[in-house]
């Protein structure tokens, strides 16, 4: 009985924009909870940041109607008593808006601060069955027999997107030619 081997996945390339992008998206979300903390600060104290994220303007009028003793007795809704203490939470309404909006995922480290991460699956692609890793082989082989005859004269990388019809582009910050990811699964 001859084993055949199972399918690997080859990587095709990384999208250092969708990297940049989650990454400035996933600061932009613990930005929006410290810029949440610092306006609910003026009206309660945020001891449980964690607590605090999952629902900001509730966290913090739960947090004024335990200051304000006096209101606990009476029979008037929360909204009603903010209007009598003249709080507008709506800024900080907005700010929770904007940070349930955001995708980013915010993990909580031992000492209960905020931190994120982008995993590299979310920018990597990978080839989905053996054919793609056969053209992406044929094409690896390609860009290094470019730059391997690239040291012996000069080359013009960029015409390769022309005649590639744009399965290769060359990435500016590099130099390099590289792949085309939507190109490519088009093939």
């Amino acid at each position: 009985m001859v084993k055949t081997k199972g399918f690997k996945p080859q990587e095709l390339g990384r999208d250092d924009q969708l990297k940049t992008t989650l990454e400035r998206r996933a600061k932009y979300k613990t930005d929006l909870l410290e810029e949440a903390r610092i306006e609910a600060l003026r009206y309660a104290p945020v001891s449980d940041l964690k607590a605090f994220s999952d629902d900001i303007v509730a966290y913090t009028t739960k947090h004024i109607l335990n200051v304000n003793e006096a209101f606990r007795g009476l029979n008037i809704s929360s909204a009603k008593m903010l209007d009598l203490l003249e709080i507008d939470l709506s800024y900080l309404a907005n700010i929770q808006i904007q940070y349930e909006q955001n995708s980013a995922e915010v993990f909580w480290n031992d000492k209960g601060m905020p931190y994120t991460k982008v995993v590299e699956s979310d920018y990597t692609f990978y080839t989905k069955n053996e054919d793609e890793n056969r053209k992406l082989q044929l094409i690896n082989n390609f860009i290094t027999a470019l730059d391997g005859l690239e040291s012996l004269v000069a080359i013009q990388k960029v015409r390769f997107m022309q005649i590639s019809s744009g399965l290769l582009y060359v990435d500016m910050a590099t130099g390099k030619l590289k792949i085309n990811k939507q190109m490519f699964t088009a093939l």
